[in-house]
């Protein structure tokens, strides 16, 4: 297995530096997906992914990607970014996208056996906004909510793929069942959400298609 880079080695914007949840996500999934390891050509998909060290830790970490595509709604990440991606040297396809998660949801046809993020969870009633917009954007729910982040996924998710993504640690048991309810109350297929782990920061879940 490849060694991951140093926190510090990334490129990241002034305004936000990511936390460790990031690489303990990466971390998680390393060490214990164990049905990615034996196969290839496999597409990755990192959503709201900042400067991508999600990522690009698991691209590091397994050489079973073919494919994988970066989305972030702020520009101001996008140099970083392209950066980050120069120093992997590996001959798979890469592809930046500068968008929403919600609208590269209804216009993306393709389907990822891995989704990763690191998403925005505050609600923006539920703590200070920052005076800066763009770290505002990374932390707080200005263009959406949890159920639209999920609806999301639910669009680019292959039919035998997961989703693992960091969340708010205030997050109850009771809460994660209603979202849920509200998520299979439409529609034929029925998701799982799964509460792997808990991080410094945030708590991991999991969604997949039952």
């Amino acid at each position: 297995m490849i060694q991951s880079r140093p926190i510090w080695d990334y490129y990241q914007p002034e305004f936000y530096k990511f936390n460790s949840d990031s690489i303990f996500l990466s971390k998680y999934i390393l060490k214990n997906v164990d049905e990615w390891k034996n196969q290839n050509n496999i597409s990755l998909l990192d959503l709201c992914c900042g400067c991508g060290v999600i990522g690009l830790e698991i691209l590091q970490g397994f050489d079973i990607f073919d494919r994988a595509h970066f989305v972030e709604l702020q520009k101001e990440f996008l140099d970083h970014l392209n950066k980050n991606l120069s120093l992997l040297n590996r001959k798979i396809e890469k592809k930046v996208f500068v968008d929403s998660y919600k609208h590269f949801a209804e216009v993306q046809n393709e389907k990822y056996q891995l989704i990763v993020s690191n998403p925005p969870y505050y609600e923006p009633l539920s703590g200070r906004l920052s005076e800066n917009t763009q770290r505002a954007k990374c932390r707080f729910h200005m263009q959406g909510n949890f159920i639209l982040f999920i609806e999301s996924i639910k669009k680019l998710l292959s039919p035998s793929g997961t989703a693992y993504f960091i969340y708010d640690p205030k997050l109850s048991s009771c809460q994660l069942s209603n979202w849920l309810e509200e998520l299979n109350d439409v529609g034929e297929n029925v998701y799982e959400i799964v509460l792997k782990d808990t991080f410094k920061y945030s708590v991991l879940l999991s969604l997949r298609l039952l």
